[in-house]
């Protein structure tokens, strides 16, 4: 099969990134802590949280200057702050802007009156589940070791019942890399979901894991689902699948499009799991949108897209689609200018499984 791909501008990269787009999106880190202990988590667990008032003086700066906004709540596990979720959204609702909220979650702390709130506000969920009940124990484990998934299940069935939709999230990871697509198929043949992501590993350091193997792993089984179900992991459809047929692209990394992370010691940073500097600003440094965003720690960031363009992209035929990746997982491997290998290598396996030629021209 060969796919004829509609050239993409070659300025879109930069126009995504622009000022315009700043500040329209934000994480909000409600605290570190969390009832679980996930063998593969990065977060790291303690017990700082995220003072209320900081998290208005953002909302108070992004509402002078933009007229929309999406707020994802992240944490540790989001719903241990349950109260914070709360007076935050009617903090934003009361503020004028056109929101909309998300919301990851382990799904273990699920009950009634959360999910009340959850439907009446229209909040996105997203709970993690990594597949069987066999699979998903392996790794996602509370503080005694026991597993989640019947805890988990009850949660998402609690969703279902009350009509709430919802996606699934699997962590790839060596506990389910030999048997992907058995888990995936498990979870759209017992729950009532339309749409179930990747996430892919951060850490590929461990002898466990390999990158050749990951690779072929997510463009096999997502082969099979489109084969099988008409169906790919929503990952795979944003990142590959639809910038094929539209001829549009985006950054891969949220921190080159121009989200902010809020994280609970009050500073701001384009990345989840960067809180301090170089990449991080106090809050209470900033007084607008155009001070952060012109902040040495975000120009920091975003000229990081600039070195892999300018770099070891630039004679890539992929260049313009493959989103650059993930910068963290460039840091913990060691060589933050370099472009992440594992979507250097996933592009470059998909195009070539379709027969995209690429855009040699585009440079």
């Amino acid at each position: 099969m060969v796919i004829v791909m509609k050239k993409i501008d070659k300025d879109i990269i930069f126009k995504l990134s622009d000022f315009d787009h700043f500040g329209n999106y934000i994480y909000t880190v409600l605290g570190h802590d969390c009832n679980l202990r996930c063998k593969y988590c990065f977060i790291p667990k303690d017990n700082i949280r995220l003072d209320i008032k900081v998290a208005y003086k953002l909302l108070d700066i992004i509402a002078k200057e933009r007229d929309s906004l999406s707020v994802r709540f992240y944490g540790g596990e989001p719903l241990l702050y349950f109260s914070k979720i709360r007076d935050i959204v009617n903090y934003v609702k009361k503020s004028g802007l056109d929101a909309d909220f998300a919301l990851p979650t382990n799904g273990t702390l699920l009950n009634k009156k959360i999910i009340d709130f959850i439907k009446s506000n229209n909040i996105s969920v997203m709970v993690s589940l990594d597949g069987d009940k066999k699979t998903n124990d392996m790794m996602r484990v509370f503080p005694d070791g026991s597993g989640t998934y019947d805890v988990v299940r009850r949660g998402i069935k609690l969703l279902e019942k009350n009509g709430v939709d919802y996606q699934v999230a699997v962590t790839i990871n060596k506990h389910n890399i030999p048997n992907l697509l058995h888990n995936i198929e498990y979870i759209l043949n017992n729950f009532n979901i339309k749409k179930v992501n990747l996430n892919y590993p951060y850490c590929l350091k461990e002898k466990d894991i390999n990158l050749k193997e990951v690779v072929n792993v997510i463009v096999d089984v997502n082969k099979k689902l489109i084969a099988k179900y008409r169906l790919a992991t929503g990952d795979f459809y944003e990142t590959f699948i639809k910038p094929i047929f539209s001829g549009k692209t985006s950054l891969h990394c949220g921190g080159f499009e121009g989200h902010i992370v809020l994280h609970p010691n009050g500073n701001l940073s384009p990345c989840l799991a960067l809180s301090q500097q170089p990449y991080a600003i106090f809050i209470e440094k900033a007084n607008s949108l155009k001070e952060i965003y012109l902040s040495k720690h975000f120009s920091n960031w975003r000229n990081l897209v600039i070195k892999y363009i300018n770099g070891p992209c630039l004679k890539c035929p992929y260049w313009n689609i493959c989103g650059f990746g993930c910068p963290y997982r460039s840091i913990l491997l060691g060589d933050q200018d370099l472009p992440d290998p594992l979507m250097c290598n996933l592009t470059k396996r998909i195009m070539k499984e379709y027969g995209y030629k690429g855009d040699r021209d585009a440079r």
